[in-house]
């Protein structure tokens, strides 16, 4: 069942506990850990799912970090979309998406740039939250169906941002991917 509820402050505290308990695993492999998605954006309305990302130093692989996250519990899920490896998070842990991906990746790119501008621009996250709401309301549990739905919205977010036409294909292109895998 799709959620969206008002934005917690706790989110933060819980992004800030699990970025500390991934920390000592890839500090030398990894130059940060990001919060990304909507419960990273004070005020916006999420599902109550944190998503973070893992970004690589330049001179780190995917298949090195992948291995330390494993041991630290997690289950590589493998390549998710614009060569950012996917996580599923263990047992007993807040409910999370982990990735990794290098510096200059689309994968970390496009996410930074839309979780940026809702930051510095409180009437458009608030509008992706109604949005957001609306959409769980009426077509509740169609997640592939929410997921379409929201793209317009990303991409004009993206647009705005300053991201290019190339840009924007990409993630158009990596979204129509997420859909069919729903």
């Amino acid at each position: 069942m799709l959620e969206v509820i008002d934005y917690d402050g706790a989110w933060a505290e819980t992004f800030q506990h699990l970025r500390d308990r991934l920390w000592p695993a890839v500090k030398d492999l990894a130059v940060s850990i990001e919060h990304v998605g909507s419960t990273s954006v004070p005020g916006l309305a999420a599902k109550p799912i944190i998503d973070i990302i893992i970004v690589l130093s330049p001179e780190s692989t995917l298949i090195q970090i992948d291995e330390r996250i494993v041991k630290l519990g997690y289950i590589y899920e493998g390549l998710s979309g614009q060569g950012r490896s996917a996580y599923r998070h263990p047992a007993g842990l807040a409910s999370h998406h982990l990735f990794a991906c290098e510096p200059d990746s689309p994968a970390l790119i496009h996410p930074i740039a839309f979780r940026d501008y809702l930051r510095e621009h409180p009437s458009q996250a608030l509008k992706y939250g109604e949005l957001k709401k609306r959409l769980v309301r009426e077509i509740p549990g169609d997640v592939r169906a929410y997921t379409e739905a929201k793209t317009a919205f990303i991409l004009d977010t993206l647009r705005m941002a300053g991201l290019g036409d190339d840009d924007l294909d990409s993630v158009r292109e990596t979204n129509k991917h997420i859909h069919e895998r729903l």
